[in-house]
C-alpha cells in the first residue's frame, strides 16, 4: 500500500485554503467568481506564501556556501503558474480543485508569461535554472526585468502591426520586489536610472 506524502498533502491543503482567503480579501469574491487574471494572482500568491519558508532556507544556504551565478540578458521561463504547480506537486490536485469550483484550468493560457527576452538563449538560460533547482545545486540567475520583453502581432487592413506586450499589467505574483536593494545606475551625459531588483523562485 502506498502511503501518502504528509508534507505534500499539508502543502496542498494550505495552498487551497490560502487561495480562498486571498480571493475574499483581495477581490471580495468567491473563487468561482474570479476572472482568469484574478485567479492567476490568487493562485500565485497562495503558492508563494506556502513555499516562503522553503525558499528562505534555500536562499540562506546559497549565501552561506559556494554558489554559481548565471548572467543572461534573457530568461524565458514559460508560464510560471503551470510550471510552479507541477514542480510543487499540486498540478493535478489544482486542476481538480478548479473544476470542482466550475473553473477551467486551461484559462491560464490567457495569461502572458514573463517576457524577459525573445530568443533561444533565453530559453536555454531558463533550462539551466530549472535543472539546477531539480538537482539541488546552488545557482542564481541574474538578468534584466523587461517591462516590454516581447511584442504582439496582429493584422490591420492587410498590414502587420506590432504592439508592446505589457506582460505584468495584471500584476506578477511570482516575484518579490526588493526595494531596499535598489541602486542608482549612471549613464553618460549625466542620466541616472534607479534599478530595483526582483527575486523570483525556481521551484
Amino acid at each position: 500500500m502506498i502511503q501518502p506524502n504528509i508534507e505534500r498533502i499539508d502543502l496542498m491543503s494550505k495552498t487551497f485554503e490560502s487561495m480562498s482567503i486571498f480571493s475574499r480579501s483581495m477581490y471580495r469574491k468567491e473563487i468561482s467568481a474570479l476572472s482568469p487574471e484574478e485567479l492567476h494572482f490568487v493562485t500565485g500568491a497562495a503558492v508563494m506564501e506556502n513555499i516562503a519558508d522553503i525558499w528562505n532556507e534555500s536562499r540562506k544556504k546559497h549565501r552561506e556556501g559556494r554558489r554559481a551565478c548565471y548572467l543572461s540578458a534573457e530568461f524565458l521561463t514559460g508560464r510560471a503558474i503551470y510550471n510552479n504547480l507541477l514542480c510543487s506537486g499540486l498540478a493535478s490536485e489544482a486542476k481538480a480543485f478548479f473544476e470542482d469550483k466550475g473553473l477551467d484550468f486551461g484559462a491560464f493560457e490567457e495569461i502572458e508569461d514573463a517576457a524577459l527576452g525573445n530568443g533561444g538563449l533565453g530559453r536555454l538560460a531558463a533550462c539551466f535554472l530549472d535543472s539546477a533547482a531539480s538537482m539541488g545545486l546552488p545557482l542564481d540567475g541574474y538578468g534584466i526585468r523587461y517591462r516590454y520583453g516581447l511584442f504582439k502581432q496582429k493584422t490591420e487592413k492587410g498590414f502587420q502591426k506590432e504592439e508592446p506586450d505589457d506582460w505584468s499589467r495584471f500584476g506578477d505574483p511570482w516575484s518579490v520586489r526588493c526595494e531596499e536593494e535598489s541602486v542608482i545606475v549612471e549613464f553618460g551625459g549625466g542620466e541616472k536610472v534607479k534599478a530595483v531588483p526582483y527575486d523570483m523562485p525556481i521551484i
